[in-house]
């Protein structure tokens, strides 16, 4: 009996170990540089449509093979729009800023190189996420200082404001190999699919540039 309880225990911390040798777990944050697609609508000449902020995101993947995992990416993200145009009328320069939680899935691939301590990543996968705060940001002419107001969405504009929102990532980064751990770099671009205001286009946009750090457990 003995025996066997020990054959058991060993195959079972074998088995997790097997387990959870192909998880890893880690950390990316940066900037984001963020805009809304407006469709056919005119963005008037010398506008500018960015906005700038940051990302943070939690990773969790599950090896597939040396290649390929599967794995989120929960995380917050700043968009919004720095030219509003048709659906929103200022006098002056205005922005659209949302602080939105995220959580995309995402498949990766790596391709080694330099002996394999660096790797290539490539990234795609879809997600979903929402807003938890949004301002309007807006200069009134002969001002220096911006006033920033909160959106509150239970009045007419608030409720004019799409929160959910779902789209597409792709990304390129490289990892450079420090034994179970990795240093990373990448970028990651997003494609909304929802649009932000329900009465017009307005579809968010944004490209991240950030550093990481992923170890397998």
């Amino acid at each position: 009996m003995k025996t066997l309880t020990f054959l058991s225990t060993l195959t079972f911390c074998i088995l997790s170990f097997q387990l959870t040798a192909q998880f890893s777990v880690g950390i990316r944050g940066g900037y984001i540089k963020a805009w809304e697609e407006y469709g056919d609508v005119a963005i008037p000449a010398g506008a500018n449509i960015y906005v700038h902020g940051f990302q943070l995101s939690g990773l969790a993947y599950y090896g597939l093979s040396k290649t390929f995992s599967i794995g989120f990416e929960p995380g917050y993200a700043q968009r919004g729009a720095a030219c509003v145009p048709e659906f929103i009328t200022f006098n002056g320069d205005a922005k659209l800023l949302f602080n939105y939680i995220e959580l995309p899935l995402i498949i990766s691939a790596k391709y080694p190189v330099l002996k394999e301590k660096m790797v290539v990543i490539g990234k795609a996968g879809y997600g979903i996420s929402k807003v938890i705060k949004g301002y309007t940001e807006y200069k009134v002419p002969g001002s220096e200082e911006p006033e920033k107001n909160p959106i509150n969405f239970d009045n007419p504009f608030g409720t004019n404001v799409t929160r959910w929102d779902n789209g597409i990532y792709s990304g390129l980064g490289l990892g450079y190999n420090l034994g179970r751990s990795q240093l990373l770099f990448e970028s990651v671009f997003y494609l909304g699919m929802k649009n932000v205001d329900k009465n017009a286009t307005s579809l968010n946009r944004s490209i991240h540039f950030g550093l990481g750090y992923l170890i397998r457990l």
